[in-house]
């Protein structure tokens, strides 16, 4: 149904080229200065088959020729009357700029969809208010709001965290036979806090250790250098880049008669 409003508004077109000659044709453009079009990841689609005629099309259509229908991006931007943005809980404020992806692909012949068509309409349909994810598909989140925009979709918030990263740099990925969990686990030894760590989750592993080097309850001297959870609690948020938030405490023994022999049930 995405499909077929996005074919009404005449933004989507066939494209024919295989993935070996889209990378012919960008690396024969790259002869021509500044005719190669770089985005996010790389080269940009360079637009073969955005300029065939309807009759071109539908004769490489019945001759059987594969096919994937493609965004027309400047079309698309064109519908565009004021700057689309999202909020993102660890960058701010965006605009979105999808014109950095070019003509993306959005289905082929043999697949109805693509990743990005079907995470944005999916994502409304069940009402998603926020979308948590790692901040490799930050940039897909540019086109994301522009297709939210062109179906009169729901725009939910967006969190990009943290990947782990491998020595180099690269994130972990199965296609580059990557570590997975289990050996960082078992081969590595790594702890749940070093894997938080890792991925720059550092109030909550400060909070998590503070939890454990805490004196216990009823003990009558504290070390001078272990200072409470609150306060260190309150050393973090300080610290942190964040402009806004909010803290909560409650402690039980404030109710009642004040006495519930340590337990202690809190938020």
């Amino acid at each position: 149904a995405a499909l077929t409003k996005l074919h009404g508004m005449e933004l989507l077109y066939p494209c024919f080229c295989s993935r070996s000659e889209i990378q012919e044709e960008v690396a024969l453009s790259g002869f021509a200065p500044h005719s190669t079009i770089q985005g996010p990841e790389g080269a940009l689609y360079p637009g073969t088959c955005r300029h065939l005629s309807p009759a071109q099309q539908v004769q490489n259509i019945e001759a059987g020729m594969p096919y994937a229908f493609r965004l027309n991006m400047k079309r698309a931007l064109e519908r565009i009357t004021a700057p689309l943005t999202w909020h993102d809980h660890a960058k701010g404020p965006q605009i979105a700029t999808p014109e950095i992806l070019g003509d993306v692909v959005l289905a082929r012949k043999d697949v109805a969809t693509s990743y990005h068509l079907s995470v944005t309409v999916d994502d409304s349909i069940q009402s998603v208010s926020l979308v948590t994810r790692g901040e490799d598909l930050f940039y897909a989140t540019h086109l994301h709001r522009l297709l939210q925009h062109l179906l009169g979709l729901n725009v939910p918030q967006y969190y990009h965290h943290s990947l782990l990263l491998d020595d180099a740099g690269n994130r972990y990925a199965k296609r580059n036979h990557s570590v997975t969990l289990a050996h960082l686990r078992d081969i590595e030894n790594k702890k749940p806090l070093d894997i938080m760590n890792m991925v720059g989750i550092k109030f909550l592993t400060a909070t998590l250790a503070l939890l454990v080097m805490a004196a216990p309850v009823g003990a009558t001297e504290a070390k001078p250098e272990v200072m409470t959870l609150e306060q260190a609690a309150t050393r973090q948020i300080i610290r942190t880049p964040k402009t806004r938030f909010i803290t909560f405490s409650l402690e039980n023994d404030s109710l009642g008669s004040g006495n519930d022999s340590d337990y202690t049930n809190g938020t």
